[in-house]
């Protein structure tokens, strides 16, 4: 018996695309189910980072603040057994969508939570102990954009992360420079 066996190759105007390394990330929570907060609900803090391991690790180490003074505290106070940790892993192949992901999740959270106002977060979303801050920004023609960190707002305007700091620490602050205008609307 014979078989045809046919052998399909590549025409040359076929297209490949090369592979892309997916990149990963983690958002979690921890929630403490003690007694020793006297409230209705669990209090949470929730987190976002593209090293799980590395965070899990800091999270154990005694001598780590961790994430801020409220998690902190918290975290001297509670037992480790009174801690419980939930996660979900977000992908993608380009590292600063991944980054942008993260962020959006983890405000998510934070909101859903309520982890800002009755739990152990020090901000409503962000990039570590560092807030996660919106600006407006107004080009000299009138154009309004609305962007999500002081490095986008100093990239868009071209006035120096320092500068924008130091003008922008409240909601409300504002920076005029060349005709471009500055305000951080959070």
């Amino acid at each position: 018996m014979t078989s045809n066996i046919v052998l399909l190759l590549p025409a040359p105007r076929d297209c490949y695309l090369p592979a892309m390394p997916l990149l990963s990330g983690e958002v979690y929570r921890y929630e403490n189910e003690s007694d020793i907060v006297p409230v209705e609900k669990y209090w949470n803090y929730v987190g976002a980072t593209e090293n799980p391991l590395q965070r899990i690790w800091e999270w154990n180490c005694s001598s780590s603040d961790y994430a801020g003074p409220k998690i902190a505290s918290a975290r001297k106070n509670i037992p480790s057994e009174n801690w419980k940790r939930f996660s979900f892993p977000v992908f993608d192949t380009d590292p600063e969508r991944l980054k942008s992901r993260l962020k959006e999740y983890e405000t998510n959270y934070i909101a859903h939570f309520d982890s800002y106002e009755h739990g152990y977060n020090g901000n409503r979303g962000g990039k570590g102990i560092a807030a996660w801050v919106l600006f407006r920004v107004t080009d000299a023609s009138g154009v309004q954009q609305v962007v999500q960190s002081y490095e986008a707002a100093s990239k868009l305007s071209g006035i120096p992360i320092g500068s924008l700091r130091h003008f922008t620490k409240k909601k409300g602050g504002h920076l005029t420079k060349n005709g471009v205008k500055i305000e951080r609307i959070n």
